[in-house]
């Protein structure tokens, strides 16, 4: 007998099923391919409304639960920045820090599956927006030295300033791109905890400064916002370098001790002696001048005068 090809009730209308009268069950022969594997879905791990440069963050593609097997992802956006990576999971979690402008508008992710010798890919998911603002204008950074070169053991003190009226904010500074935390680094100034003050300005010092604190220095601000803190942008940076004591400079600072010393006992015996001598020529002209009243002259005279008078008497 000839089969008969015929749609049978509740089969997908992609297969034609053939069924011949004397064989069971009927089999089902794909007339195009199968559609495509169901698209994922991509979020954001802890989001916010608002992101900045700098912020981290963790973007998560999710395929569906009947999915099953060794699946990879990718990860794209529109700026032009692709990722992809393989998981046995339904979730692909990818964390990176916003650093390009590549990382604004919109973002995607989709995923491939192996079946036999096939690879079924995924539409791409609905688009995710990362808004990225503005950041505030960047601090000045300043760097004070009594010497005005650095020199070890001076005091070494690094000033961040930011613009505008006074507000809640916390500094960062930072030496060849690590944060410079200011209590490790001995600053009597530890305003820069995570609760911030009011301030316009923080200033990093190193009492004695040596050649571990030299490198390349930046800061940045953050001020308070009912939401979050807003970063600034970061300061242009300052190379400081930590010199060695300048070769005789013991020695001078030695002789200039010396020197000052000298003259401050030169003038100190000077004005001394003149007191003594003021003293003395008091005492002077109280025994040869005008007496006291009720004292003779006679009886202010030497006793070696007295003895020539009374030689002068007896011849």
């Amino acid at each position: 007998m000839k089969a008969s090809f015929f749609y049978l009730h509740g089969v997908s209308p992609s297969c034609l099923c053939s069924l011949h009268l004397t064989s069971v069950p009927p089999a089902c022969f794909p007339l195009y391919p199968p559609a495509a594997v169901p698209a994922p879905t991509l979020w954001v791990l802890q989001g916010q409304k608002e992101y900045f440069f700098g912020d981290v963050v963790m973007l998560v593609c999710t395929s569906p639960r009947n999915i099953t097997g060794k699946l990879m992802y990718q990860i794209f956006g529109d700026g032009g920045w692709a990722i992809s990576g393989f998981s046995s999971t339904n979730n692909y979690t990818f964390e990176f820090v916003l650093s390009r402008m590549q990382h604004r508008g919109p973002h995607f992710c989709s995923y491939s599956i192996g079946r036999g010798p096939k690879q079924l890919k995924s539409p791409t998911s609905e688009e995710l927006v990362i808004k990225i603002g503005d950041h505030l204008p960047q601090p000045l950074l300043m760097v004070e030295s009594p010497q005005g070169e650095v020199m070890a053991g001076d005091l070494l003190s690094i000033i961040c300033k930011a613009p505008g009226n006074v507000t809640i904010r916390r500094f960062h500074f930072y030496r060849d791109g690590q944060e410079v935390l200011p209590v490790a680094e001995g600053s009597e100034d530890n305003a820069a905890d995570h609760g911030g003050s009011l301030r316009t300005s923080m200033v990093l010092q190193f009492p004695r400064a040596g050649p571990q604190h030299s490198g390349n220095f930046t800061c940045k601000y953050e001020e308070k916002k009912p939401e979050r803190w807003i970063p600034s942008f970061t300061s242009q940076a300052v190379s400081i370098s930590v010199n060695p004591p300048k070769k005789g400079k013991s020695c001078f600072f030695l002789l200039r001790l010396l020197v000052v010393g000298g003259c401050f006992l030169t003038i100190n015996s000077l004005i001394l002696l003149f007191f003594w001598a003021r003293g003395r020529s008091k005492d002077a002209s109280f025994l040869y001048g005008a007496s006291p009243a009720g004292i003779s002259q006679l009886d202010a005279r030497s006793p070696y005068t007295l003895q020539e008078d009374n030689k002068y008497e007896e011849h």
